[in-house]
C-alpha cells in the first residue's frame, strides 16, 4: 500500500552529502554529518521517523566503493539486513555540480551490488542545492555531461534536489516524498 511505511536507503560517494540529506529528510540530526576529509559515516545506520502521518525509515550508508572501506562484503549484508519487508526506495545522492568518474562508477557498482533493477527503484537526490542560485534543476541538467543525463534517464527521469542549508525548508521533503510515493503506487500496487 503506498501510505504503508517505506523505506529510503540513502547511497553514494564519500562527501556526497548523504548524511545532511538524512538528517534533512527526518526533521532531525539522527545522523552524523560534519565537513571533513576523512569518511564520516562507516557503518550503516538506520533512524525511522513519522513524516506526515507515515512511518519512514532512513539509512544511511558508507561509501561502499571507497578503496579504504574495510569489510565491503560486512558493509552491503548489514545495509541489505537494514531494509524491511515492504517499499524501498534508494536514493543516490550526488553533490551539484560534482560528477567525477567516481560518480560515473557508482551506478554501476550498484548495479552489482543491489541488481541491474536498482535503478527502477532509484531516484536521484542532488544534495547542496544552494549552489543553484536561482536556476532551475531542468535548466541545470540541459547543460551537464552527457553521462550525468544518462544517468538521470536511466533512473526513470526521477531526482530532486535539497538545500540541506534549508533545513527548516519542509517543502522539499514533502515534495520527495511525493516523488516515494507515486514511485511506489506505480510498482507495489497489486
Amino acid at each position: 500500500h503506498p501510505e504503508a511505511a517505506v523505506t529510503l536507503v540513502l547511497l553514494g560517494r564519500r562527501g556526497s552529502g548523504k548524511s545532511c540529506c538524512g538528517n534533512t529528510i527526518l526533521g532531525r540530526k539522527g545522523f552524523q554529518s560534519v565537513l571533513s576529509t576523512k569518511p564520516v559515516t562507516t557503518e550503516c545506520k538506520k533512524q525511522t521517523e513519522s513524516i506526515q502521518g507515515r512511518q519512514i525509515t532512513v539509512i544511511d550508508t558508507p561509501d561502499f566503493f571507497d578503496d579504504p572501506l574495510p569489510h565491503r562484503k560486512h558493509h552491503i549484508d548489514t545495509c541489505r539486513s537494514l531494509v524491511a519487508e515492504g517499499p524501498c526506495v534508494y536514493l543516490l545522492v550526488l553533490q551539484l555540480g560534482r560528477f567525477t568518474e567516481g560518480e560515473k562508477k557508482i551506478v554501476e557498482q550498484t548495479e552489482g551490488v543491489f541488481g541491474r533493477a536498482v535503478t527502477r527503484r532509484m531516484i536521484i537526490l542532488f544534495s547542496y542545492g544552494d549552489d543553484l542560485e536561482g536556476i532551475t534543476i531542468q535548466d541545470f541538467l540541459m547543460n551537464a555531461q552527457t553521462e550525468l543525463k544518462a544517468l538521470v534517464k536511466k533512473c526513470g527521469n526521477r531526482c530532486h534536489v535539497f538545500n540541506n542549508r534549508d533545513t527548516s525548508n519542509r517543502r522539499q521533503v514533502t515534495e520527495l516524498l511525493n516523488m516515494v510515493n507515486a514511485d511506489c503506487k506505480q510498482r507495489f500496487i497489486v
